[in-house]
């Protein structure tokens, strides 16, 4: 029931964007300013906080695990990805845009909550270095999808630019305050937790913002997007319990990759649409949508790692 209100709370935030939006309490340039603060500040600036914890051997050990299990886990969703979209026979505009939700959900705007909990502070703990291999792959891989082919392969200037990014800073900086328990100043860890905080509503309400461009006929019609959304939602978690329990995974090691592989679309799929020009309006309904039905979803799969 926690879970399930975690989710309603976030769903509720898209429809206070979306209203926002239509009343014209903000500005269009609005979109691309929030995205800009979400992704340079407010989420860092949450990843560190999240970051700051108690060393110990066995958490160093698990970390070291999980993130090896991270990047495992884009590898299957890349290739189940690929497969999905050729089955579904999508238009190229759209292809891109589905391959990074089967790929990509949201690990940190609603991963993060969720874990909280569900797991509790260990848990978000983590969450972050789990979303490591998150941060790498979306900033290489998932930047090349959004692009699309008319855009061309993206040079290694690019591909260093976009992994050298505030949120992949805050994570190594996190981890070397963790690895030698350097404490920060209180003044500086409440500046960045309440920085932090703002991560979410301004996640979700940006895609309530796109939202409300859309008609409400074509957010809701589609089968192909329902789809999707099993594909994202039940698939994928199913796909890594399934392969976990199979090598007798367990513990944080079984139920942060699970858990994070259930939740919806990444809000990021609608922010970074928006800046590579995409096709934003696709995203931000398939984030919708995902985000919907993960009301139902997300507390079947808890119940199945609990």
């Amino acid at each position: 029931m926690i879970a399930l209100n975690q989710v309603v709370v976030l769903f509720s935030l898209i429809i206070i964007g979306y209203f926002i939006k239509k009343l014209n309490i903000v500005e269009d340039s609005m979109k691309k300013d929030v995205s800009e603060l979400v992704l340079n500040v407010t989420l860092p600036a949450f990843i560190l906080v999240s970051m700051l914890s108690n060393f110990s051997v066995d958490i160093l050990n698990n970390s070291i695990k999980l993130i090896g299990i991270s990047f495992f886990m884009y590898f299957i969703a890349i290739i189940f990805g690929k497969i999905f979209v050729k089955i579904i026979k999508l238009p190229e505009n759209e292809e891109n845009i589905y391959r990074f939700i089967i790929i990509f959900s949201n690990s940190g705007f609603m991963g993060y909550p969720i874990v909280n909990a569900v797991l509790g502070k260990q848990g978000v703990f983590y969450a972050a270095i789990f979303n490591l291999g998150f941060t790498i792959v979306l900033w290489t891989y998932g930047v090349y999808i959004i692009k699309g082919k008319k855009n061309g392969n993206m040079s290694i200037k690019e591909n260093i630019k976009s992994i050298i990014n505030p949120a992949l800073c805050a994570v190594i900086v996190g981890f070397i305050l963790f690895s030698f328990q350097i404490q920060l100043p209180e003044f500086i860890k409440s500046t960045l937790s309440m920085v932090g905080g703002t991560t979410t509503p301004l996640s979700m309400m940006m895609i309530g913002f796109i939202l409300s461009e859309i008609h409400i006929k074509d957010i809701v019609n589609g089968w192909k997007i329902y789809v999707l959304s099993f594909a994202r939602l039940i698939v994928m978690p199913g796909l890594m319990y399934i392969i976990l329990t199979f090598f007798n995974v367990d513990g944080y090691l079984l139920q942060i990759p699970v858990l994070i592989a259930a939740m919806p679309a990444a809000a990021n799929t609608a922010i970074i649409s928006s800046r590579y020009n995409a096709n934003y309006k696709l995203a931000s309904k398939g984030v919708f949508i995902t985000t919907l039905l993960s009301i139902i979803t997300i507390p079947f799969i808890i119940s199945l790692i609990k």
